[in-house]
């Protein structure tokens, strides 16, 4: 007669198996390490390719921050994202990151240029504004957690928790991101190592056209819905955190550099069909008052603050008739966001760097002030109305929006 095993036994060996399979899982996503979180080294055919480091990039830029320690960074949305090189020459040889990413709000772009300086002292920053970032009561996604972050919204220290760890090693979601960064190395990375993003690219069903209407009716009725601005006297989250950005980097002597966004005429008249154009001249006067309001109280320059969109060369680019799918636009992907191409003109212009053989249309880019903005938005308007007149299919389109 055989002897039954004590149940304590069994209970150990399950718990034995258990602790097998969790050290199996966390060496798993340790090696794959999908968001960057780690700095495990690279092995080509494993884990070089970071495909859900895009649609994570909140967590996975905290993280590069720490390992790459730049002494300079972007911030943006997903247009600075795309759009702007750290590899532009016009940076000086300074380490640069790109540390913008989608939709991101003006509270965020505050926590991770805080975080950015406490880890590296900063020596130089471009900020791409975006209008419905300054949307009242826009505030951070839900997948920002300033737990990530080196410091603490007062600027103190805080340390990493464990929950960091559990999530990023052993939670369902790493499991499967570990599981898709393996099955698609050798395909799309998502982002450079440099943080700009490489994932746009034209879906296959669609052409330039499509995607020009898929991003208008987004934008008109997503972004801009029940738009009120945040303005001085009554939103000290968004304006307070842009005035905190600008006084820091004025107390700290960093080198800013601020523009508002190339977006492609057509997403202007987006704006407009929503009636909000007064609106959006009224932000640009704010921007340039807060940056001269903090220039004056640090008893300094003020920083400049470059105006790229408007109705110009590069933004009244021919959009692709619909069902053209041979086509492809030099400058734009869709109505808000601007190629590479056309972030390299905007970088040109901001760090007066001249590129042999390339070259810069000279009605590109304004330095906009108190002293030349009433002039600048003038022209703006008279611009619309010529191109409003020559792109009457345009103007029918954006204008369909409202019905």
């Amino acid at each position: 007669m055989t002897s039954k095993r004590p149940f304590h036994e069994y209970l150990k060996k399950i718990g034995l198996g258990l602790t097998m399979a969790f050290a199996v899982v966390v060496s798993f996503n340790l090696l794959m390490d999908p968001y960057g979180v780690y700095d495990i080294p690279g092995i080509d055919g494993i884990n070089i390719d970071k495909p859900v480091f895009r649609s994570h990039s909140r967590l996975a830029k905290a993280y590069q921050v720490r390992h790459q320690k730049p002494a300079a960074i972007i911030l943006g949305t997903s247009r600075g994202d795309v759009g702007l090189d750290p590899n532009h020459p016009g940076w000086g040889g300074h380490p640069v990151y790109n540390l913008a990413f989608p939709v991101a709000s003006i509270y965020e772009m505050l926590r991770y240029f805080q975080h950015a300086h406490s880890v590296n002292p900063l020596k130089q920053v471009v900020i791409d504004f975006d209008f419905f970032q300054f949307q009242k009561g826009h505030l951070p996604r839900s997948d920002f957690d300033e737990k990530n972050l080196a410091v603490d919204s007062n600027g103190l220290p805080q340390t990493q928790g464990i929950d960091t760890y559990l999530a990023t090693l052993a939670s369902l979601d790493a499991i499967s991101d570990g599981m898709e960064t393996l099955s698609k190395q050798g395909q799309n990375p998502g982002s450079l190592n440099n943080g700009r993003a490489t994932f746009f690219s034209l879906r296959e069903q669609f052409d330039h056209h499509e995607e020009f209407l898929i991003n208008e009716h987004n934008y008109f009725n997503k972004q801009s819905r029940k738009f009120f601005l945040a303005t001085l006297e009554d939103d000290p989250l968004i304006v307070g955190s842009y005035r905190t950005l600008l006084k820091t980097a004025y107390r700290r002597e960093i080198d800013f550099r601020l523009m508002i966004s190339p977006s492609h005429a057509r997403q202007q008249e987006v704006i407009a069909a929503k009636g909000l154009w007064s609106t959006f001249e009224k932000w640009k006067r704010q921007l340039a008052q807060v940056n001269e309001d903090e220039a004056r109280k640090a008893g300094k320059p003020s920083f400049p603050l470059w105006d790229f969109s408007g109705y110009n060369t590069y933004t009244t680019e021919e959009v692709p008739p619909l069902g053209d799918k041979m086509s492809s636009m030099e400058w734009y992907w869709e109505s808000s966001h601007y190629k590479k191409e056309l972030g390299d003109r905007v970088l040109d212009l901001i760090f007066s760097h001249v590129e042999p053989g390339r070259v810069v249309a000279e009605d590109f880019g304004v330095k906009i002030s108190s002293d030349n903005i009433e002039q600048h938005l003038a022209k703006i308007r008279r611009d619309r109305e010529h191109w409003r007149t020559t792109h009457p299919s345009d103007v029918a389109e954006t204008e369909a929006l409202r019905k």
